[in-house]
């Protein structure tokens, strides 16, 4: 089933990138979380995981999780208030005792570097992530949302 599973990720990724150029462009945290969905609907353990470019905060970790916690934002405005920024959204799974991370560009083994200039500051709940991925406000306006309803039936076929 891995490879299955694998090869519906990638193929699903490389229709996204063809298709929908500017997905990773204010769209990456939609992606994340319909994948997750579809992850969720197979039983695969699965987590959404904000990424920042540290080197704009001089290679400081921003404290997401104390953020999180005590404060809950339920805006990218309030989660930019405390210094954190949504600079990707990706997916993490676990399969087979193995963990990988995944968006639109393809899998990776969780030890590989998954952007040359971001690392994953914290990992999100699902309804958190939904909350904020379904509202335009803070998020690059370069992805058309009209194409949301397009995007999710491509995950449903790809990964049903």
């Amino acid at each position: 089933m891995a490879d299955k599973l694998f090869k519906q990720l990638e193929t699903l990724g490389k229709i996204l990138c063809d298709d929908y150029p500017y997905i990773n462009d204010g769209g990456c945290a939609v992606f994340s979380c319909l994948v997750s969905k579809a992850l969720s609907r197979r039983r695969i353990k699965h987590r959404i995981c904000v990424l920042q470019d540290l080197d704009l905060f001089d290679g400081i970790k921003p404290k997401f999780n104390k953020v999180l916690k005590k404060n809950k934002p339920k805006s990218l405005s309030e989660w930019n208030h405390h210094g954190i920024y949504f600079c990707h959204v990706i997916t993490e799974f676990t399969y087979r005792g193995i963990i990988y991370r995944y968006d639109m560009n393809g899998i990776r083994n969780k030890d590989e570097i998954f952007e040359e200039d971001k690392e994953i500051i914290g990992y999100i709940p699902y309804k958190d992530m939904y909350n904020l991925a379904s509202k335009s406000k803070g998020w690059n306006d370069c992805f058309d949302r009209n194409d949301i309803p397009d995007i999710a039936k491509l995950v449903r076929k790809y990964l049903r």
